[in-house]
């Protein structure tokens, strides 16, 4: 029952310190991290069952400096002892994240234990062995580094056979390796592969451990499904101590919450963790540059911005919430010391443009006293193009600006909108707003920070004030929408026994999704973009795009060498009838309705058109003449007969 119940909380325990599940093809031979800790054995967490037995002192401790990972502390005489023996393979890699307590001293990190074999061991200062690639991020100012080491020898050992202690791998002391110092510091990941990586296998397990640790590399950003998170070569300019969060349930990876190691003050976090999308990464890297206010500008310049300049880059690969939150450290200069002033600007094209008429600007939902700036919910990347640019701004003047404007929907509707950056002010805010088109204007003592809405196509001027009575005034246009282009052509005559196709989606891409309504002047009523046209008329052809905005056209088919008069329908149950006429010139008319008694009961008088549409209807049941005369000696006449 001891051992069943063993067996439990093992399996148990292993459950809980999964935190990615590699691929397939990416799967360790061996992988030890702080959270598979019990007692003095570091379970192996690929499930090969290379457990490591630590040995002398160390302890599990909880440093900020591992973006705020527990990690495994060795002191002076610890090791950590790994049955499983290097001699097996002829190539291998390793990826270790550790950090030291100095700089000058050389330590011993990990060892193999055959030293006569196959003597090799990475120290903080070499690494022994046939090394392929040793690539080593971080580090500088005793911080935590990533190291990966690829080693080929010629051939496969064999495990000496007779030893009472089978060959091993060790991490810190080392007998053999008495004249290196024992490794002193933290371990917080080991990664051992019996193969040589490919290069982009190596990238994605850097990235993977870069993200997780906040530990920035200045190379491209690979997800473990090989998508490209990060482009150093097209953003080499923001390449810069790159950090990123991410959530990718596919791997169970959560990284919810990320701190650089070189500034712990910048953090990047997501916002709700309960709705996010269940594959997503945000990268953020900068350019470089110190975290001050560029101050040689024009006096009466409204915005101050921060020559540390940041590239955020998204890769949504599934549906949900993406907003992020980002804490940041207020530009330490004394004279701008009200922090409230301080906004973050954002560029959504990527090319830099934070002028107040092309950047959004958030302003901090929080401040803490030791000058933090917190950003919170921020939904960026409205244009779905995976970057955008951001920097701290400072709005020394009132300043009111429009970033965006919308188009009303539909001609003649009311309902455009202006979103507005208000800046450097007090709230709350009153404004006067005059449609420069019409003169009229609209007054308002709580205007918010967001948009002006219900507006019609117009030219408009904005005067805001804030509490203090300082104002600000800007001028924006409202436009109508872009036209869809419909045009069936010129009038022209119709030849009898002949048929003509009329195209209204000649002009518009199939990418517009519109619906087409026609009618003619005697009845036709067709839906689709096409119709035929077998007798003269009036033809005219509808189109609803997806807002509902209406676009028209159309196009007279006059009657070769005459006219055409038609009453439809002929026999009519609720006394309504449609009279249509068309001419071959623009002529003059009389229409006339005549009862069974001769008495006439209605008259229209038609003038100087190609053709005419009546509508009418009959006072009672009975049989009708519509008569119509256009000046010749001779009329003509149609029968109606209302039941």
């Amino acid at each position: 029952m001891k051992k069943g119940l063993l067996i439990l909380t093992l399996l148990m325990q292993m459950t809980s310190y999964c935190y990615a599940q590699w691929p397939v093809d990416l799967t360790p031979t061996a992988w030890y991290a702080t959270d598979s800790l019990s007692a003095d054995t570091l379970y192996d967490k690929s499930g090969h069952a290379f457990h490591g037995q630590l040995l002398g002192q160390f302890s599990k401790t909880d440093t900020a400096g591992f973006n705020q990972r527990s990690v495994l502390k060795f002191h002076g005489d610890a090791a950590m002892i790994i049955p499983h023996d290097l001699l097996t393979s002829s190539s291998y890699t390793i990826f270790t994240v550790y950090q030291l307590p100095d700089t000058l001293q050389e330590r011993l990190i990990w060892s193999n234990s055959d030293q006569e074999t196959r003597p090799a061991y990475l120290s903080s200062h070499f690494a022994l062995g046939p090394e392929d690639a040793l690539d080593r991020f971080g580090g500088e100012k005793l911080l935590p580094v990533v190291n990966t080491v690829i080693q080929h020898w010629e051939d496969a050992g064999e495990t000496p056979d007779g030893e009472e202690i089978p060959a091993f791998f060790r991490i810190g002391r080392d007998e053999k390796l008495e004249e290196i110092k024992a490794f002193e510091g933290h371990l917080a990941e080991l990664l051992i592969y019996n193969r040589p990586l490919s290069f982009l296998e190596k990238i994605q397990v850097q990235s993977h451990l870069s993200m997780k640790y906040g530990i920035p590399m200045y190379a491209n950003y690979v997800s473990l499904n090989q998508e490209l998170l990060w482009n150093n070569q097209t953003d080499s300019l923001y390449g810069h101590q790159i950090i990123g969060i991410a959530q990718d349930t596919s791997f169970q990876i959560a990284q919810p919450l990320v701190q650089s190691i070189y500034e712990p003050e910048l953090e990047l976090s997501f916002s709700d963790s309960l709705a996010l999308a269940p594959r997503l990464y945000y990268l953020l890297g900068h350019n470089g540059e110190e975290n001050l206010l560029i101050t040689d500008v024009q006096k009466d310049t409204a915005l101050l911005y921060a020559q540390k300049r940041f590239l955020m880059s998204k890769v949504l690969l599934s549906e949900g919430s993406d907003a992020l939150t980002m804490k940041m450290k207020a530009p330490e200069d004394s004279v701008f010391h009200q922090l409230e002033k301080f906004v973050l600007a954002a560029d959504y094209s990527a090319k830099g443009q934070l002028s107040p008429y092309h950047a959004d600007f958030f302003k901090p939902d929080s401040i803490d006293n030791e000058g933090f700036l917190y950003f919170k919910a921020l939904a960026l990347d409205p244009d779905l193009s995976g970057k955008d640019v951001l920097a701290l701004a400072y709005a020394r003047k009132f300043l009111v600006t429009h970033r965006e404007l919308q188009k009303v929907t539909c001609e003649n509707n009311i309902d455009g909108q202006a979103d507005l950056n208000i800046l450097g002010g007090t709230p709350p805010y009153t404004y006067q707003l005059t449609n420069l088109s019409t003169g009229d204007f609209q007054e308002s003592q709580h205007l918010t920070e967001d948009d002006l809405s219900g507006l019609s196509a117009a030219d408009y001027h904005l005067s805001v004030k804030d509490r203090n009575g300082q104002q600000d005034e800007t001028f924006f246009t409202i436009e109508n929408p872009d036209k869809l282009r419909i045009d069936l052509g010129e009038d022209q005559s119709f030849e009898k026994n002949y048929t003509v196709l009329l195209d209204a989606s000649t002009f518009l891409p199939d990418s517009i999704a519109v619906s087409y309504s026609w009618h003619s002047n005697f009845g036709l009523e067709h839906q689709g973009p096409q119709v035929e046209v077998k007798q003269p008329g009036l033809y005219t052809v509808t189109v609803t795009d997806k807002n509902g905005c209406k676009f028209s056209d159309a196009i007279n088919f006059h009657p070769e060498g005459g006219k055409q008069f038609v009453v439809y329908p002929n026999i009519s149950k609720d006394r309504k009838f449609f009279v249509s006429i068309q001419f071959d010139k623009p002529s003059d008319a009389s229409l006339q309705v005549i009862d069974s008694k001769g008495l006439v009961e209605q008259r229209f008088e038609l003038k100087g058109s190609y053709s005419y549409a009546v509508e009418g209807q009959v006072a009672a049941s009975g049989m009708y003449i519509i008569n119509l005369n256009t000046g010749q000696k001779e009329g003509t006449s149609q029968k109606l007969i209302v039941y």
